[in-house]
């Protein structure tokens, strides 16, 4: 292909875009790139930004150099960001045209450069050490953030998403917006996107797998290479090192995932087999049943705010068993 089919995408390709000097094949290839990403979103949102507070310059018949100000307004622009390449077949004399309208309207490079400092978008960085942290966000949205977990989120979302970042683990009450999605940026290029739902993300780099329940609702979970669609009652669970993300369905889910943020054990109608194994899961230590017989008795109980010791000594008085605990280790066995 020949080297005219590409172009460098830069601010004059930008301003025929904004202006609707592009080809309607070229518009949608422009479109495609500001939503691969929200750098790319932001690099838009902030010429976009110049061009309408340039309109609005009524410059002094002063002594300008003209060059010095294309610099210092462009190397705003293009701080951190790289010129990227992308196809397009473009009508070289209207991106020209554009290019000297930018640079006529950089008379007023002063007054714009105060106006992006002053719209600039602050990020929060919300870091949970040895408590759960409860958090609501400017679109209404509700975050649970459990121990050791951090979260990153601006202080007011772009036009176009609601984007955030997690380390650790967190549960969220998405506000609904249609209009625009929820997205959850986890490592390794992971992602959860959402238009209104209550879901529990569980993403530790350094573990195995990452984990997200959903209670209510619906969410898209994964990568760009692999994902699926989740509802209300299922999970998903992702391999960090091959990307591999699967939907499986647990019996009694929520009492085990969302048991960090409820401290509340409803157990209601539950085999005592599998309350034992929630326990275990819940409270990181291990249970043994000694008389097998009595697995698949009924557990009916809530619990809230109570240790594993607690939980048991009920448990065990109701089913007529006794409890032994050696270290993280407790053995039930029948009177």
């Amino acid at each position: 292909m020949s080297d005219k089919n590409y172009i460098e995408f830069n601010e004059a390709t930008i301003m025929a875009y904004i202006n609707g000097e592009l080809s309607h094949e070229d518009k949608a290839m422009v479109d495609h790139w500001i939503g691969l990403s929200q750098e790319n979103t932001d690099e838009y949102e902030r010429i976009k930004s110049i061009w309408l507070a340039a309109k609005e310059v009524k410059p002094q018949p002063v002594s300008v150099d003209t060059d010095k100000a294309l610099n210092k307004v462009l190397s705003q622009i293009n701080q951190q960001t790289q010129l990227k390449e992308i196809q397009l077949k473009t009508n070289y004399k209207r991106i020209v045209f554009s290019a000297a309208a930018v640079i006529i309207l950089l008379f007023g490079a002063v007054t714009l450069i105060n106006f992006l400092n002053n719209e600039s978008v602050n990020q929060i960085e919300l870091t949970a050490d040895n408590k759960i942290l409860e958090d609501r966000l400017s679109d209404g949205t509700t975050v649970s953030l459990n121990k050791n977990s951090m979260l990153s989120y601006p202080d007011k979302f772009g036009d176009n998403e609601r984007r955030v970042k997690l380390t650790g683990e967190a549960f969220f009450d998405v506000e609904r917006n249609e209009q625009k999605p929820f997205v959850i940026d986890l490592h390794n290029d992971f992602y959860v996107k959402v238009l209104g739902t209550s879901f529990n993300i569980n993403a530790n780099e350094e573990d195995t797998i990452t984990e997200v329940y959903v209670k209510t609702g619906k969410v898209e979970f994964g990568s760009d290479a692999d994902q699926v669609i989740l509802e209300a009652g299922e999970k998903g669970v992702m391999n960090n090192k091959t990307g591999k993300v699967s939907k499986i369905i647990v019996e009694n889910e929520e009492l085990r995932t969302l048991y960090w943020k409820t401290q509340e054990l409803n157990f209601d109608h539950i085999s005592l087999a599998s309350t034992l194994e929630i326990l275990e899961q819940v409270f990181n230590v291990e249970v043994l049943l000694s008389c097998p017989e009595k697995s698949s008795s009924q557990v009916v109980s809530k619990h809230q705010h109570e240790s594993i010791d607690e939980i048991l000594n009920v448990i065990a008085s109701m089913h007529h068993l006794t409890v032994n605990k050696s270290d993280q280790k407790y053995t039930l066995s029948c009177d």
